[in-house]
């Protein structure tokens, strides 16, 4: 078991809530009627703003920039279910909010999902394949903040707090992963976390995706990944087939996958369980969750090329 303790030396990267001041100088500039609440989130001021005119997500520092306004105005013009731009009457996304950056987006209402059936994930499949369809002609982007260096600060900065065979599976992993570039894969903008705590469900069943905070170019497999490892697990925690099949051949209608792209799918996912797992721990969560999930995705690494479209 992880062991994190209590008192961690990495408490979450956010900084302080907003008052209620700030907050209701912060929504003067738009038409969206006065405060009613405020449910702040995981890191400090981002959270769900409701008004008189419905509800509403605040970014905070760290996600306000431009190439994130112009990435999710791109996606809206392609009707996709993603969070879109609220701008306030002066036209403005970004402004101040207190002593730092605040902006607002909708977004796309429904239910997370505990269980997927294999047309939830063709639905997910179908998604990721047209937002990174959509997203071909996008040529700005922000450089990746999960680099080979981060893992290995994030080892460094954790290894005094966890038990030690969790200090060798990630130390044994980071190596692993540093043998790898992705720079020769199909290349574009990514989610980069496309989890079952961003994708959302309507009541039609129809799927939609929240949370770009993690967008940046990367190489495309990244994200079919991450939801595979999500998406597609059994009861025992190992991929299901018919679930990974279901995700990857929607996908692959769309954007269809390269024979160098399978051989780079084993390492891709444990990648993916490495970031998921590195990312709680360095928010103060114990990561049970994911450890488990790399540790099944490196136990069956020899069967993975079998969960691949066709």
């Amino acid at each position: 078991m992880s062991s994190v303790p209590h008192a961690s030396p990495f408490p979450p990267p956010c900084n302080p809530l907003p008052t209620r001041r700030e907050l209701e100088a912060f929504l003067a500039a738009y038409d969206l009627g006065p405060l009613q609440a405020f449910h702040p989130g995981r890191r400090g001021r981002r959270g769900r703003v409701i008004t008189d005119t419905g509800h509403f997500w605040l970014v905070g520092p760290g996600m306000t920039d431009t190439f994130l306004e112009g990435l999710l105005d791109h996606l809206a013009g392609h009707a996709l279910p993603v969070p879109s731009v609220v701008r306030g009457r002066d036209g403005a996304w970004i402004r101040p909010l207190g002593d730092y950056p605040g902006a607002l987006v909708r977004w796309p209402e429904g239910r997370h999902l505990e269980q997927f059936s294999a047309a939830d994930c063709a639905r997910v499949g179908t998604l990721l394949g047209r937002i990174h369809v959509a997203c071909q002609d996008v040529e700005s982007a922000r450089e990746p903040h999960r680099s080979h260096r981060w893992r290995r600060q994030c080892v460094e900065t954790l290894s005094p707090y966890l038990a030690q065979a969790d200090q060798a599976l990630l130390q044994e992993e980071v190596r692993y992963q540093g043998l790898y570039r992705f720079g020769d894969l199909p290349q574009g903008i990514v989610h980069g976390a496309p989890n079952r705590r961003r994708l959302v469900f309507d009541e039609r069943g129809e799927v939609g995706l929240t949370g770009f905070g993690h967008a940046c170019r990367h190489a495309l497999l990244l994200d079919v990944a991450v939801a595979v490892n999500d998406c597609c697990q059994g009861p025992d925690g190992r991929l299901d087939r018919s679930l990974s099949a279901a995700l990857l051949n929607a996908y692959h209608r769309l954007r269809p996958l390269k024979a160098i792209e399978r051989g780079a799918w084993p390492v891709m996912l444990r990648l993916a369980a490495l970031d998921a797992w590195l990312e709680l721990l360095m928010l103060g969560h114990d990561g049970d969750r994911t450890r488990t999930l790399l540790a099944t995705r490196i136990a069956e690494e020899s069967g993975l090329q079998r969960h691949w479209a066709g």
